[in-house]
């Protein structure tokens, strides 16, 4: 079903997220033999069922292996400075995951106003994370003390941002009592609207936060960077205001957040030794399997590959004090326990028995009266006779208006300051970064590397599981075993007729099947005299995950969003493919090398004309199969992304998750691929942009000039692709 989304839909976009997968029951079971009206090849193949689950097989597969080095790695830690060794070269590989931190520049820090209640104050501020990076935040403080400790209170997905109820009721309840709360906007809340649309006065990336957050987060991949990295440096840099600060008492600093504030809370307190008591409430820490979250921010390309999870994160914090608050409607808390069970052995190497807790509350989704209760008084034992305090109240203090807390004077940043987003920040790094043209094709050993492809690339094992008589063509089904596991599904069309023909591979993102009908593309090809293979790349057709039930009847926009990427499972895959630093562009162009070398060696094939087409995301395999390949003497693309530095470039795409490949625009881009496959030629066929939408050939040209053995082709059904097989291929 998901392959179907892979055509770019007109008029619309849709955001990209991927979520956890989860481990496929592998008991192969019994099969029948392939049915004549059907063009399937896994149900004979007992060791690929279920076909649907394989590539989520695989996946965590993968990440089981690395588990285990994980869990060898960390019960080898026997005293603190081995553990300390661990934290200095986890945390440094964890800042390189991120992309790295940006370096300290002027806060530019202002109070824009001030409501001042009695025993505390709110100040409303101003401050520059990067320059002109605008960042939002309301400061609540003690009036009744000279000097207080204080918290940063990262957010989690409320969209009201730093105004959400359950952060004022923080923030009141502990200047209150004694603490100071500095809590801020995240990119894509409160004042930090994204795509803000003065017009309508809402985000145009839709009603939800993390709508927008996965929007730019993809593209973050794009750049070599994770939208955690800004997540985190607002933090950071809300720590050096909070220090600079003669009120606060800038040696007991923590950080309290909820939600996927929590998750920040984590993380920052992972990279920033300065936070000394770290509070994640109902956000619990995992480890194990593919990793990461629905949550574009929350994502880390490679981070099970280097075996960070977000338990992992915690062990960044011993021996500084950790208290994880669950609600029961989260059902987290089993987690919660395990997560803390597995860093108190970190904490036991310091001899320190109550500075990781986790305690759960009944209730819902958020800072609940008890576990924000639960937190003050975890503070006030572990800095006991730091401060004065007074007794807590849960629920003392007047809400405010959401408008009286704004630190702009319109309430949106776009409005009031300008500034930079967070997609403006990401793509001035991608074109600082960005490989100029001027510097010449990728090279072969360069893609291939990056892709992480083996020098050599043949089919484990070939199985011919059924062949048919066509007349004056015969069809095999076939497979091929790609890796140990992974079964490609194949159809070959081969006309009755004896010597070396030439040969033809098609990959396309919607599966082999619609190219195998009387009539169609095979056969077109088949009668011109020619071997066709026509393939399921891993994910594809044959392999494609099912459908998640829970979004099968979403039409509106939203729900369109969450249908195909918040909780599909072909992006579940694709999210977990990144975070196992083995994007699904690199696995699939790994199956289509596997079917070029098998198509290469069969006796009926002449390897002097040997083509590729691909269509859809299957353009994208082709061109790196023919760089890789120089067997290949021509490849034909159909509705293919132009290229990656669109998807980064335009703020609203619409591409699915299984298209981006991390830290892609740091090396070259599509252009600079074609390039490397010269002199053969390349024809491009109906080349979209990042809409989907269908290309001028002026355009291409313009996007190709680097690649001379390029040739865009508009206007043209993919009915018609035969006839360009049939051409001479010459650049």
């Amino acid at each position: 079903m998901f392959a179907s989304c892979l055509r770019p839909l007109s008029g619309c976009w849709v955001s990209l997220i991927v979520t956890c997968a989860a481990s496929v029951a592998a008991a192969p079971a019994a099969v029948p033999p392939p049915h004549a009206d059907s063009f399937a090849v896994l149900p004979a193949v007992p060791e690929a069922a279920p076909a649907e689950g394989m590539v989520a097989r695989y996946l965590s597969g993968l990440a089981a292996e690395r588990e285990a080095e994980r869990d060898a790695e960390v019960a080898a830690i026997r005293t603190v400075p081995q553990l300390q060794a661990w934290q200095r070269k986890t945390r440094a590989r964890l800042i390189e995951l991120l992309g790295g931190l940006p370096p300290r520049t002027p806060l530019n820090a202002r109070i824009t106003g001030v409501l001042e209640r009695g025993d505390y104050r709110v100040e409303k501020i101003v401050y520059e994370s990067l320059p002109g990076y605008f960042v939002t935040a309301n400061f609540y403080l003690p009036t009744w003390k000279k000097k207080s400790p204080a918290f940063i209170g990262p957010v989690g997905h409320w969209l009201e941002g730093k105004s959400y109820e359950d952060y004022q009721r923080l923030g009141i309840e502990m200047a209150k009592h004694g603490y100071a709360l500095f809590t801020y906007d995240p990119p894509g809340q409160g004042e930090r609207m994204e795509y803000f649309d003065p017009v309508t006065g809402h985000d145009r990336g839709g009603p939800k936060s993390t709508t927008s957050h996965t929007i730019v987060g993809y593209q973050c991949f794009l750049a070599g960077n994770s939208l955690a990295r800004y997540f985190a440096w607002d933090g950071i840099r809300a720590i050096d205001y909070l220090q600079s600060r003669s009120e606060i008492d800038g040696d007991h600093v923590g950080s309290i957040g909820g939600s996927g504030g929590g998750t920040l809370t984590r993380l920052i307190s992972a990279l920033d030794e300065r936070v000394k008591i770290s509070i994640p409430i109902v956000s619990v820490a995992t480890k194990g399997g593919p990793g990461g979250s629905n949550d574009g921010e929350q994502n880390i390309a490679g981070s099970v590959a280097a075996g960070i999870w977000l338990q992992d994160q915690m062990w960044l914090l011993p021996p500084r004090p950790v208290i994880n608050l669950l609600a029961t409607v989260d059902n987290y808390f089993a987690d919660a326990k395990r997560s803390i069970s597995d860093v108190q052995r970190a904490y036991d190497l310091f001899g320190l028995k109550d500075a990781a807790v986790a305690i759960e509350a009944e209730g819902k989704h958020g800072l609940l009266p008890e576990l924000r209760k639960a937190a003050y008084e975890f503070i006030d034992r572990h800095w006991r006779g730091v401060t004065e305090l007074r007794p807590v109240v849960i629920g003392d203090g007047d809400l405010e208006k959401q408008e009286d807390l704004w630190a702009t004077e319109t309430g949106q940043i776009a409005l009031s300051l300008g500034g930079r987003t967070s997609f403006d920040v990401n793509l001035e790094q991608i074109d600082a970064r960005r490989s100029k043209e001027a510097s010449g094709p990728a090279t072969r050993d360069a893609i291939r590397e990056f892709l992480n492809l083996p020098e050599v690339i043949r089919p484990r094992s070939v199985r011919v599981v059924a062949t048919e008589d066509r007349g004056a063509f015969r069809m095999e089904r076939v497979a091929l075993e790609s890796e140990a596991g992974v079964w490609i599904p194949a159809l070959v069309l081969a006309p009755n007729r004896g010597g070396r023909l030439p040969a033809v591979l098609i990959v396309d993102d919607l599966g082999k099947d619609r190219h195998a009908a009387a009539g169609g593309l095979m056969e077109q090809l088949a009668q011109a005299g020619r071997v066709v293979v026509a393939i399921d790349a891993r994910g594809f057709g044959e392999t494609a995950p099912a459908p998640d039930p829970r979004t099968a009847k979403k039409t509106t926009h939203e729900l369109l969003y969450n249908h195909f990427f918040l909780r599909s499972s072909a992006s579940v895959q694709a999210r977990a493919a990144i975070n196992l630093a083995r994007p699904l562009p690199a696995l699939r162009t790994h199956d289509s090398l596997v079917a070029l070398d098998y198509l290469a060696g069969r006796g009926d094939v002449a390897t002097g004309d040997l083509r590729v087409i691909g269509l859809g995301e299957g353009g994208v395999l082709a061109m790196f199969a023919a760089a890789v390949d120089p067997r290949v003497s021509q490849v034909i693309t159909y509705r293919m992304l132009a290229d990656f530095h669109s998807l980064a470039a335009n703020r609203m795409y619409a591409q699915p998750a299984s298209l981006f490949i991390p830290r892609i625009l740091e090396h070259f881009d599509l252009p600079q691929v074609c390039a490397s496959i010269a002199p053969r030629q390349v024809l491009l066929v109906n080349t979209v942009d990042e809409m989907g939408r269908r290309l001028p050939e002026a355009d291409v040209q313009s996007r190709y000039r680097a690649a001379p053995n390029s040739r865009p082709v508009v206007e043209l059904d993919a009915r018609h692709l035969a006839r360009l097989v049939t051409t001479a291929a010459r650049p």
